[in-house]
């Protein structure tokens, strides 16, 4: 509906450049930032407060059947908790979605694609 600037992000001014980014109708916002092609898994920021700060969201990355994953596609709420769905693109496409009953956590495997509503 509208935009307004964030303040600095995380690892601002690195090599670590936005790979992914999704806020949900409440302010809650997600992003993830490009590791280098040494890494696997990108790193993964929350922030409940439509930006103005930002947390490490911990993924258990050894839980999904997946080599690497590069791109946050999006992220849900929902009255249990969070959905983020991280995928390969623009690669092999492959998916895997993660849950939290909050924000910053604990994160949990949930398979492939955030399950339906």
């Amino acid at each position: 509906q509208s935009w307004t600037a964030f303040g600095v992000l995380p690892h601002f001014g690195t090599s670590h450049i936005l790979s992914g980014f999704s806020m949900t109708p409440n302010g809650t916002a997600f992003l993830t930032l490009a590791t280098g092609p040494e890494e696997n898994w990108p790193l993964l920021y929350c922030s409940a407060d439509s930006g103005v700060s930002w947390q490490t969201a911990e993924l258990p990355w050894d839980d999904c059947a997946l080599a690497y994953l590069n791109h946050l596609s999006r992220a849900e709420q929902r009255p249990e908790g969070f959905y983020v769905l991280l995928t390969q693109l623009p690669y092999s496409g492959g998916n895997a979605a993660f849950f939290a009953p909050t924000a910053q956590g604990p994160w949990s495997y949930a398979g492939d694609a955030i399950p339906d509503a």
